[in-house]
């Protein structure tokens, strides 16, 4: 994969998130927002056609006369301010068209977005966010000791895809370029932890319905692949969240798998790793009025444990409801 493919790929991620917020909002009416949002990914948009022009002969299935036609569209609907149409040609047109970009490279390039160093990396920050999260709740020492041990021993355990496919994980590629996790329930139901298609609307959405007035930390269950996190800290941005997390090879796969580094890099951040639910039980016996708890129910629905499934379906009344049908 050249350079320039590799650098198409990457900023399409972040270009169609952009254009995804843009089109919510713009649906909703709140054109501040869409614009200002649309405003960002002017420059984006003309770097990522220009590169696939440039690059035609390996994107020879796009027309460059469609890429064109698109743009001046974009363009000509902005200057009437007609915003309903705009939305429509970001979701019809520029959202599918990027989302076709991203396909065919990765049909092209036939990869796995592994790279074994920045997955070490990656190890390396989550172990230590982790034991920072052991120290700042307890003060015994040798508690501390023995859990890091242990955690360490888990986390360098080095990923096994035949035993992780056994056990019923399996990692997809979603329409635009990231990664999707796929795993099966108690009951051997399969499920995903996230949309194999826009995911970054559905994380977005996610977050968008759990912000509330006058609240400054969210406790959250569920890491999956951090995009309903990423989302979050971008409606939130001020906010303080607590990721709590009891499943080792989601974390591992997040390493792995998510782009998402900058969320082990991030201060406000605080992440558990809590095998048996015992830590995440104690911090709901403490929740304050500013705070706020958030349950991704796709992570529930991988909780092994009956027990600690009930414990969080309280925080989502109609998750009982959805168990019994």
């Amino acid at each position: 994969m050249t350079d320039n493919i590799k650098k198409i790929f990457s900023q399409n991620i972040e270009l169609l998130a952009l254009v995804d917020k843009a089109v919510i909002y713009f649906r909703e009416q709140q054109y501040d927002k869409a614009l200002g949002i649309s405003a960002q990914t002017v420059t984006k948009i003309k770097d990522m056609t220009d590169a696939v022009i440039e690059d035609r002969e390996y994107f020879r299935l796009v027309s460059v006369e469609s890429v064109m036609e698109m743009l001046e569209g974009l363009l000509e609907t902005k200057k009437k301010k007609d915003y309903v149409l705009l939305a429509d040609l970001f979701e019809m047109q520029l959202s599918a068209f990027i989302c076709n970009v991203q396909e065919l490279i990765i049909n092209k390039e036939s990869f796995l977005a592994f790279d074994e160093d920045v997955y070490h990396e990656k190890i390396e920050l989550l172990s230590a966010r982790i034991t920072e999260s052991l120290e700042a709740d307890f003060t015994d020492q040798d508690m501390i000791d023995r859990c890091r041990v242990n955690q360490n021993a888990e986390l360098e355990r080095d990923l096994e895809p035949g035993e992780l496919l056994k056990e019923g994980y399996r990692v997809e590629f979603t329409s635009g370029g990231q990664m999707t996790i796929g795993s099966v329930d108690i009951q051997g139901r399969e499920f995903y932890l996230h949309s194999n298609n826009k995911v970054c609307m559905e994380a977005f959405l996610l977050a968008k319905s759990w912000a509330a007035k006058d609240t400054d930390t969210y406790v959250i269950y569920g890491m999956g692949m951090g995009y309903h996190i990423q989302e979050l800290l971008y409606v939130e941005p001020d906010a303080r969240l607590e990721i709590y997390e009891s499943d080792i090879n989601i974390l591992k796969l997040f390493c792995a798998f998510s782009n998402l580094k900058e969320l082990l890099c991030d201060d406000e951040i605080k992440i558990v790793y809590d095998p048996d639910g015992s830590r995440m039980r104690k911090r709901l016996l403490n929740i304050r009025e500013n705070e706020k708890v958030c349950v991704h129910y796709p992570s529930l629905c991988n909780i092994k444990d009956e027990d600690r499934k009930e414990m969080l379906m309280e925080y989502i009344p109609w998750a009982k409801l959805i168990e019994e049908c």
